[in-house]
Protein backbone atom coordinates (compact mmCIF):
# COMPACT_ATOMS: atom_id res chain seq x y z
CA UNK A 1 0.00 0.00 0.00
CA UNK A 2 0.97 3.32 -0.64
CA UNK A 3 1.31 6.25 1.54
CA UNK A 4 0.01 9.91 0.17
CA UNK A 5 1.62 12.92 1.83
CA UNK A 6 -1.05 15.93 2.15
CA UNK A 7 0.96 19.75 3.72
CA UNK A 8 3.95 17.61 5.26
CA UNK A 9 1.56 15.09 6.92
CA UNK A 10 1.31 11.44 5.79
CA UNK A 11 -1.74 10.09 5.81
CA UNK A 12 -1.35 6.29 6.29
CA UNK A 13 -4.08 4.00 4.78
CA UNK A 14 -5.12 2.74 8.02
CA UNK A 15 -6.35 6.43 8.96
CA UNK A 16 -3.69 6.58 11.99
CA UNK A 17 -1.55 10.18 10.89
CA UNK A 18 2.02 10.96 11.48
CA UNK A 19 3.73 14.46 11.41
CA UNK A 20 6.77 14.53 8.77
CA UNK A 21 8.59 17.43 8.30
CA UNK A 22 8.19 19.32 4.83
CA UNK A 23 11.05 18.91 2.59
CA UNK A 24 11.94 22.26 0.20
CA UNK A 25 14.57 21.45 -2.68
CA UNK A 26 17.70 23.36 -3.17
CA UNK A 27 18.07 24.27 -6.85
CA UNK A 28 21.77 25.03 -7.87
CA UNK A 29 21.83 27.53 -11.13
CA UNK A 30 23.32 25.55 -14.04
CA UNK A 31 27.08 25.99 -14.44
CA UNK A 32 28.89 24.71 -17.61
CA UNK A 33 32.91 24.73 -16.96
CA UNK A 34 33.23 25.13 -20.85
CA UNK A 35 30.49 27.39 -21.50
CA UNK A 36 32.49 29.70 -19.09
CA UNK A 37 35.87 28.91 -20.30
CA UNK A 38 34.40 29.97 -23.86
CA UNK A 39 33.28 33.18 -22.51
CA UNK A 40 36.56 33.91 -21.00
CA UNK A 41 38.49 33.37 -24.14
CA UNK A 42 35.72 35.54 -26.34
CA UNK A 43 36.78 38.46 -23.45
CA UNK A 44 40.44 37.83 -24.40
CA UNK A 45 39.84 37.92 -28.24
CA UNK A 46 37.66 40.34 -29.15
CA UNK A 47 38.26 39.90 -32.34
CA UNK A 48 35.91 36.53 -32.50
CA UNK A 49 32.19 36.98 -31.38
CA UNK A 50 31.55 33.39 -31.00
CA UNK A 51 33.23 30.29 -30.15
CA UNK A 52 32.09 26.55 -29.28
CA UNK A 53 34.48 24.00 -28.38
CA UNK A 54 33.59 19.97 -29.25
CA UNK A 55 35.61 16.76 -28.81
CA UNK A 56 36.15 14.37 -31.91
CA UNK A 57 33.17 12.57 -31.31
CA UNK A 58 31.08 15.87 -31.79
CA UNK A 59 29.71 16.17 -29.17
CA UNK A 60 29.49 19.66 -27.78
CA UNK A 61 31.26 20.82 -24.34
CA UNK A 62 30.59 24.32 -24.38
CA UNK A 63 29.88 27.38 -26.32
CA UNK A 64 29.10 31.34 -25.83
CA UNK A 65 28.69 34.36 -27.68
CA UNK A 66 28.52 38.07 -27.81
CA UNK A 67 26.79 38.87 -30.06
CA UNK A 68 23.15 38.22 -31.04
CA UNK A 69 23.36 36.82 -34.33
CA UNK A 70 25.25 34.59 -33.12
CA UNK A 71 22.99 33.01 -30.28
CA UNK A 72 21.95 29.83 -31.90
CA UNK A 73 25.17 28.55 -31.72
CA UNK A 74 24.65 27.53 -28.17
CA UNK A 75 21.66 25.13 -29.22
CA UNK A 76 23.97 23.87 -31.50
CA UNK A 77 24.18 20.09 -32.19
CA UNK A 78 27.07 17.34 -33.00
CA UNK A 79 25.16 16.47 -36.55
CA UNK A 80 25.80 20.10 -36.97
CA UNK A 81 29.20 19.97 -36.68
CA UNK A 82 30.05 17.18 -38.69
CA UNK A 83 30.11 18.40 -41.95
CA UNK A 84 32.83 21.44 -40.66
CA UNK A 85 34.91 18.56 -39.55
CA UNK A 86 34.47 16.13 -42.75
CA UNK A 87 35.83 19.41 -44.70
CA UNK A 88 39.18 19.54 -42.91
CA UNK A 89 41.89 18.89 -45.70
CA UNK A 90 39.31 17.65 -48.35
CA UNK A 91 37.92 21.43 -48.71
CA UNK A 92 38.76 23.45 -52.25
CA UNK A 93 39.24 27.48 -51.18
CA UNK A 94 37.21 29.11 -53.64
CA UNK A 95 35.28 25.69 -54.56
CA UNK A 96 33.87 23.98 -51.52
CA UNK A 97 30.99 25.73 -49.23
CA UNK A 98 29.35 24.47 -46.03
CA UNK A 99 26.03 25.16 -44.32
CA UNK A 100 25.98 26.44 -40.67
CA UNK A 101 23.75 28.09 -38.46
CA UNK A 102 21.75 28.94 -41.54
CA UNK A 103 24.16 30.61 -43.26
CA UNK A 104 26.17 28.86 -46.81
CA UNK A 105 30.04 30.06 -46.03
CA UNK A 106 32.40 29.22 -49.16
CA UNK A 107 35.72 27.77 -47.73
CA UNK A 108 38.79 31.08 -48.44
CA UNK A 109 41.66 28.96 -46.44
CA UNK A 110 42.16 25.29 -45.21
CA UNK A 111 44.69 22.83 -44.56
CA UNK A 112 44.46 19.49 -42.22
CA UNK A 113 44.44 21.25 -39.25
CA UNK A 114 41.86 24.41 -40.40
CA UNK A 115 38.84 25.80 -41.99
CA UNK A 116 38.55 29.52 -42.73
CA UNK A 117 35.29 30.32 -44.27
CA UNK A 118 33.14 33.58 -45.59
CA UNK A 119 29.73 34.31 -45.82
CA UNK A 120 28.98 37.83 -46.40
CA UNK A 121 30.02 39.68 -43.78
CA UNK A 122 30.33 36.55 -41.72
CA UNK A 123 33.24 34.26 -40.84
CA UNK A 124 33.69 30.73 -40.24
CA UNK A 125 36.80 29.16 -38.27
CA UNK A 126 37.38 25.83 -37.33
CA UNK A 127 40.40 24.51 -35.98
CA UNK A 128 41.15 20.99 -34.69
CA UNK A 129 43.87 19.61 -31.50
CA UNK A 130 44.60 16.44 -30.44
CA UNK A 131 41.00 16.42 -28.70
CA UNK A 132 38.81 19.14 -29.60
CA UNK A 133 37.12 21.13 -32.25
CA UNK A 134 37.51 24.77 -31.73
CA UNK A 135 34.70 26.64 -34.20
CA UNK A 136 34.90 30.66 -34.08
CA UNK A 137 32.98 33.03 -35.65
CA UNK A 138 32.69 36.51 -36.26
CA UNK A 139 30.78 39.23 -38.11
CA UNK A 140 32.24 42.52 -40.07
CA UNK A 141 30.96 45.76 -39.14
CA UNK A 142 31.06 49.53 -40.09
CA UNK A 143 33.49 48.30 -43.02
CA UNK A 144 35.70 47.03 -40.38
CA UNK A 145 37.43 44.06 -41.86
CA UNK A 146 37.60 41.53 -38.99
CA UNK A 147 38.08 38.26 -40.84
CA UNK A 148 42.31 38.61 -40.93
CA UNK A 149 41.91 39.18 -36.92
CA UNK A 150 39.69 36.26 -36.38
CA UNK A 151 42.20 34.24 -37.90
CA UNK A 152 44.66 35.45 -35.67
CA UNK A 153 42.39 34.69 -32.50
CA UNK A 154 41.46 31.22 -33.60
CA UNK A 155 44.91 30.31 -33.64
CA UNK A 156 45.85 31.44 -30.20
CA UNK A 157 43.25 29.60 -28.65
CA UNK A 158 44.31 26.51 -30.59
CA UNK A 159 47.80 27.30 -29.22
CA UNK A 160 46.47 27.95 -25.85
CA UNK A 161 44.13 24.36 -26.11
CA UNK A 162 47.24 22.38 -27.53
CA UNK A 163 49.41 23.56 -24.24
CA UNK A 164 46.59 23.05 -22.25
CA UNK A 165 46.40 19.12 -23.52
CA UNK A 166 42.67 18.94 -22.77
Amino acid sequence: MSSEFVNGTNLWPCGSRESVPSRTMTTYPYYNPWEAHCRSLLENHHELEALCVCDHENHILGAAYTRSEFENLSAVESYQVKPLVMLLGVAKPGKSSVYFLGDHYLVVHTDKESIAAKSGRKSLFLRTTSSLYVIGLNMETDGQGKHDGGQDAMCAIHDYFEAADF
